[in-house]
């Protein structure tokens, strides 16, 4: 399975289908289809004209009659609808501290928002060491997307007893790229210790997550020779990039190709080491195909392959496949899981 870059920096996989076929080159992905989540994207109100806007008024006007009257006249129970995106009461023993913003760095992009459990009407009330899931989002390393990517998992992971540090970093079309982005990664974990020192934190219990371009960052961190402190004990990948070599985006994450900047492809390489990684793919997903992580089949990497999940649904609240992120969460982050035994 032969993997190169041309002279055109276009991908050959052979035997395997070409680059443009397997990964979309950075700013093919279309906003509106996968990744359609940043504020600049959203439609913006505009003003109607006055007879339209009247009309409008009056038709809302007649339906809030209407079912007023309808439910005047109900005998049975009041029924009340309930939120679209309502975690059910079970998967939601202890309630949210709002999350804190916090700077990790001097650069506006060195950010993250920390979660906590909330016991006993206030933050961590019974100093119960909290493990850690520190989460980096995707967008193919790239601005416009943000942590906000992650807002889903980092609520619902929080709502579950454990705390959680969504971080921002600085990405291409910033100040990011190489080694600015690696950096930041790496200082965000770090930070989890200072973070430590005022919250009731497990420091032996750290694991990254990461989707897409973030699944590669995840599993970076998870690499024996990127040192930080405290230590990550492993990571999973959402729909990860787990071979650089199979998107062209690569090449402005680094800032060359293997053949001008080899040291950086070797350096940047996620770990696909079966003991710290587990990957979750969705059988759907036209961003990342499950087709690019055979590298990572190869190694022996525990891959949990989720039909009719696609690119997005694995972070989407009520998305297919979220309930199962979830739980290969929990197992990693559970009591019989401890740093000295990171596979398990």
């Amino acid at each position: 399975s032969d993997r190169r870059l041309d002279s055109a920096n276009e991908a050959v996989w052979s035997p395997r289908p070409s680059l443009g076929t397997v990964l979309p080159r950075l700013g093919d992905v279309p906003r509106s289809q996968t990744l359609q989540i940043h504020a600049a994207s959203r439609p913006r109100l505009v003003q109607l004209p006055s007879v339209l806007e009247h009309s409008i008024c009056m038709a809302l006007v007649v339906v809030a009659l209407a079912l007023a009257l309808g439910a005047s006249c109900s005998s049975g129970p009041e029924s009340v609808p309930s939120p679209v995106l309502a975690v059910p009461t079970a998967a939601t023993p202890e309630t949210v501290v709002s999350p804190l913003r916090i700077r990790y760095g001097d650069d506006p992009a060195q950010i993250g928002w920390l979660r906590l459990p909330e016991r006993g009407g206030a933050p961590d009330a019974t100093h119960q060491q909290l493990p850690v899931v520190v989460l980096v989002h995707g967008g193919f390393w790239a601005e416009p997307w943000d942590y906000t990517l992650m807002s889903d998992l980092a609520e619902v992971i929080a709502a579950e007893g454990v705390a959680v540090w969504n971080i921002e970093f600085r990405r291409l079309g910033g100040r990011g790229g190489w080694p600015a982005t690696f950096d930041d990664v790496r200082a965000a974990i770090n930070h989890v210790a200072i973070l430590g020192e005022e919250h009731p934190l497990d420091l032996d219990s750290v694991l990254v997550v990461g989707h897409s371009s973030g699944g590669h960052l995840a599993l970076w961190a998870a690499r024996d020779d990127v040192v930080t402190t405290p230590e990550v004990r492993g990571a999973i990948g959402l729909a990860a990039i787990t071979d650089l070599g199979l998107t062209t985006a690569s090449i402005g994450l680094l800032g060359g190709t293997p053949a001008e900047v080899p040291d950086r492809w070797i350096a940047a390489a996620p770990s696909l080491d079966a003991t710290k990684v587990t990957l979750l793919h969705g059988d759907q997903d036209a961003t990342v195909p499950v087709l690019a992580i055979d590298n990572a089949v190869e190694a022996g990497v525990h891959v949990d392959v989720i039909a009719n999940a696609d690119h997005r649904s694995l972070i989407t609240r009520g998305g297919v496949g979220f309930d199962q992120v979830l739980a290969a969460i929990a197992e990693r982050t559970s009591d019989r899981c401890s740093h000295r035994n990171p596979g398990c």
